[in-house]
C-alpha cells in the first residue's frame, strides 16, 4: 500500500541519502536545544520531539506533516480529544476506515506532486553552479578522509588523503585508485 522500497546508497557520500541526512539534522538541533548541560536527559526529550517532528508539516517539499502522509489524517493530541463533539467518535468503522484510506491516497497523490515540483526546482538551482568532475585513467587525485582518528580533533586532521592515482574507471563516476607511493 506504501509502495516502500529498499536502496542502498556509496559509502562516505551523505549527498546520496540528502533526505536523510536533512531528517537527522533536524533532530539533532531538536536534541541540543532541549537537552540538558550534562547531555544526560535526551533520551527523556526524544518523544516530545518526535511527536512534534511528526506532527509539522513540511513546508519544503510534501506541504503535509509526515503522520498524515503515514495515517491519512491528522495526528490526534491530548487537546484535541478533549474537544472532539461526542457526534464524530459514533461513526461506522467501516466507513470510517474507508474515509481514512481515500484521505491518505489524495494526500499522498498530492505529496507526491509537491515532491516532483520541489525536486525539480531544486535541481534546476543546484544545475546553475555545478559541473561534473572530469576524470580520466592515470590522474592524479586526493581522497576526501571521513574516518577521524581516536584521539585526535577533527578540526586539526587533514581532510584529504594521498596523492592517488585513477586505475579504472566505473559506472556512476565511481573510481578504483592506487596510492602514488607505494602502489597499494
Amino acid at each position: 500500500m506504501l509502495n516502500i522500497t529498499r536502496h542502498h546508497t556509496s559509502s562516505y557520500h551523505p549527498q546520496t541519502n540528502g533526505l536523510v541526512e536533512r531528517t537527522n539534522s533536524t533532530l539533532i538541533q531538536a536534541v541540543r536545544a532541549y537537552s540538558d548541560k550534562d547531555q544526560n536527559n535526551w533520551p527523556n526529550k526524544l518523544p516530545g520531539i518526535l511527536m512534534a517532528f511528526r506532527n509539522s508539516p513540511s513546508t519544503q517539499s510534501t506541504e503535509y506533516s509526515p503522520f498524515s502522509m503515514v495515517f491519512g489524517k491528522e495526528m490526534n493530541l491530548p487537546f484535541d480529544a478533549s474537544v472532539l463533539p461526542k457526534d464524530n467518535l459514533s461513526k461506522d468503522a467501516k466507513h470510517h476506515l474507508e474515509e481514512i484510506i481515500s484521505n491518505l491516497k489524495i494526500t499522498q497523490d498530492l505529496a507526491a506532486q509537491n515532491i516532483k515540483f520541489k525536486q525539480a526546482k531544486m535541481k534546476e538551482r543546484y544545475d546553475i553552479n555545478t559541473k561534473i568532475p572530469e576524470f580520466r585513467l592515470r590522474d592524479k587525485v586526493l581522497l576526501k578522509e571521513h574516518v577521524v582518528p581516536v584521539g585526535r580533533s577533527p578540526k586539526l586532521v587533514d581532510k584529504f588523503n594521498g596523492p592517488y592515482y585513477i586505475t579504472d574507471c566505473g559506472p556512476n563516476f565511481t573510481y578504483k585508485l592506487r596510492r602514488c607511493s607505494d602502489q597499494k
